[in-house]
């Protein structure tokens, strides 16, 4: 359970993040927690998009918190109270500026995919959750440049994350990723016997976890990408099991064959 929650969480973020599972070219960032929710004052963040960029671009993530520091501590019922505000408010600070940094690096690189590697291990749900948040203000008010050059860093970005998740979980985002169900059985043949093994490992860990991926989505509230995204989810979950009710005859059937 605690695997699924840390890497199916992040899968879930990447998905809306990047923009890849959805036919609408609305972002699917409204049915996760969104960067105003999670960031309580994003006032000061260096803003990456400021050399050589189209104009009308926020100079801040959007945010729906009034209280700056000083004002969470004024309004806090107790000291020790309003010192764990601040530290969540300070750590939420340095943890979006740190991801800032790292998008604005990728976004400077001529080799986004390279510098991805090297930030491996700071690609996590922050990150992509913070590029989403641009990308939204972006695309919002019209930077097609800007927005263009957010979807390189941040595909490149996603790519070198996925490349480190188990095997389940790599599965299930290329099968996301297909827009068709055509693009998906390309997916199934060319996959082979791999593909089927990897359906079946670990007590069939990609069955479950697709199963909870559909439930959690179903649980999220009414927005554009919702029921694309829950029918597409429906067909993996159609198909992945028809192929391994047949590798299980075929398995059978083999054993038996054997015997005789």
């Amino acid at each position: 359970l605690v695997v699924w929650r840390g890497e199916a969480k992040l899968f879930a973020t990447l998905v809306s993040c990047t923009h890849l599972t959805m036919l609408s070219r609305r972002c699917f960032v409204d049915a996760m927690p969104s960067a105003r929710e999670r960031v309580p004052d994003a006032k000061g963040i260096r803003n990456p998009f400021s050399c050589n960029v189209p104009r009308g671009l926020p100079n801040r993530l959007p945010s729906t918190y009034k209280f700056s520091s000083n004002e969470w501590r004024r309004y806090a019922t107790s000291s020790s109270e309003a010192d764990a505000q601040f530290a969540r408010l300070e750590g939420a600070r340095l943890s979006q500026q740190r991801s800032t940094d790292l998008l604005a690096r990728l976004l400077e690189s001529p080799d986004p995919t390279e510098v991805a590697r090297q930030h491996v291990e700071r690609l996590n749900e922050e990150f992509f959750m913070t590029g989403s948040a641009y990308l939204t203000l972006a695309r919002k008010d019209g930077n097609v440049d800007v927005a263009a050059r957010l979807e390189r860093a941040l595909n490149a970005a996603w790519a070198v994350k996925n490349s480190t998740l188990r095997p389940e979980l790599q599965l299930l985002n290329n099968l996301v990723r297909a827009e068709t169900e055509a693009e998906r059985k390309q997916l199934y043949t060319s996959g082979g016997s791999d593909l089927l093994s990897t359906l079946v490992m670990n007590d069939r860990w990609f069955i479950t976890a697709l199963g909870r991926m559909a439930a959690d989505v179903e649980r999220q509230p009414p927005n554009p990408g919702k029921a694309q995204l829950m029918s597409r989810l429906r067909a993996i979950q159609r198909e992945t099991e028809a192929l391994e009710r047949q590798a299980t005859r075929l398995y059978q059937k083999g054993e038996g064959g054997g015997r005789q």
